[in-house]
């Protein structure tokens, strides 16, 4: 069981969106048909990651408690609270009042449960929260990997401008189509059929942080279930339907998976191909689920040293989130966890590393807990962490 006593009750007025976040909306429209073609493609190198800061900002812990609250109030509320940017898709009524309530719960975990409540689903980008039909959302992250394999193909002065990051605003009432046409002026493109693809929409102000310009695009289209590539000879954007099955490629390189750990993840995740190759791991599937065995493979995982007279441990992590890290030892030893109420969160969040060899479980939980100038002990079947 963990116990994190530092808790984030949402409960307070909703601010203007635009000063942490973004929350957008817009009426509803018909769809396009998806294409039932699958569709593969191998990562680029150097192809971006998911933003370590929203990941931190997911993996805070909160208690919340909503009755009859519009769904647009209640994002407006966490993106002043955490500081992250929602887009609500176009298709999903804003005003729908909601009745849900979590305790002790992850960020991300408890925006999978009221996506789920309501028949939704998420996809996280590198600086935005994307909330819409589940047919969109679990395809969403997959496409934009996709498409920025395609713009790694581009001629230089192309493929540098569809990669650049940059914030992303709008004000009350702009257009799609406007916005659109920006993002494509910035790449030196026009878009074939804007006004027959994209129908008239009013949309509400939002701010999003910095994203790749491909990414950005491809979040505009989301709510249109459009995608696109890119005619390089007439310098023409060509909107083109969501493709109904995506899936990528992701090659690990060396990692230290024995032959029964790999057999264990993919039991855990049959809908992955998992595939050693040249010393690398080859994944293939959704990028999501690739992303659920890249948090496996890089989490820390306790090892008992083989050959002593009593339990000794090693232990090595880098660049870890306390929190994570004693919650992992806590799981994987069978253990409960419980933070006391004083420590201070920042404490809680600080990122550490260490390299810990042949150690009982009890100077291993101290070490972790004393690199960020907290206590530990064992006490019972409890890990205790104090100030």
């Amino acid at each position: 069981m963990y116990r994190l006593l530092d808790k984030v009750i949402a409960a307070f007025p909703a601010y203007h969106l635009w000063l942490f976040g973004a929350v957008a909306f817009a009426c509803q429209s018909s769809l396009w048909t998806p294409f039932e073609n699958p569709m593969r493609a191998e990562e680029p190198a150097g192809a971006a990651t998911r933003n370590s800061e929203l990941q931190r900002k997911l993996e805070q812990q909160l208690s919340l408690k909503w009755q009859d609250i519009p769904l647009r109030e209640a994002l407006s509320r966490l993106s002043s609270a955490y500081q992250c940017a929602f887009l609500l898709d176009r298709r999903v009524d804003p005003d729908q009042a909601l009745q849900f309530q979590v305790s002790d719960t992850e960020l991300g975990d408890a925006l999978r449960q009221l996506a789920s409540q309501l028949k939704l689903g998420i996809s996280v980008l590198s600086n935005a929260i994307y909330i819409g039909p589940t047919s969109t959302s679990e395809r969403l992250a997959t496409v934009v990997a996709m498409r920025r394999g395609d713009c790694s193909k581009l001629p230089p002065a192309l493929r540098t401008a569809t990669m650049r990051s940059s914030p992303m605003r709008w004000e009350e009432l702009t257009t799609p189509r406007d916005l659109l046409r920006q993002l494509a002026t910035e790449c030196k493109l026009e878009i074939a059929d804007l006004e027959q693809r994209i129908p008239h929409d009013l949309w509400p102000a939002a701010e999003f942080g910095a994203m790749a310009w491909v990414e950005r695009f491809s979040l505009l289209l989301a709510g249109f279930e459009l995608t696109f590539k890119i005619d390089t000879k007439s310098s023409t954007l060509i909107l083109t339907p969501f493709p109904q099955r995506v899936m990528i490629v992701r090659n690990f390189s060396k990692p230290t998976l024995s032959d029964a750990r790999l057999g264990e993840l993919s039991r855990r995740f049959p809908q992955l191909n998992l595939k050693r190759e040249k010393g690398a791991l080859r994944v293939e599937g959704l990028v999501e689920e690739i992303e659920s065995i890249e948090r496996e493979i890089s989490l820390p995982r306790v090892t008992k040293a083989p050959q002593k007279t009593q339990d000794v441990y090693d232990l090595r992590i880098q660049g870890k989130e306390l929190a994570r890290v004693v919650r992992e030892i806590a799981e994987s030893q069978g253990l409960e966890l419980e933070i006391a109420a004083d420590v201070p969160p920042e404490k809680l969040r600080a990122i550490i590393d260490l390299n810990l060899k042949d150690v009982t479980l009890e100077r291993l939980v101290q070490e972790v807990a004393g690199s960020a100038g907290l206590k530990a002990k064992l006490q019972g079947n409890r890990i205790q962490i104090t100030p």
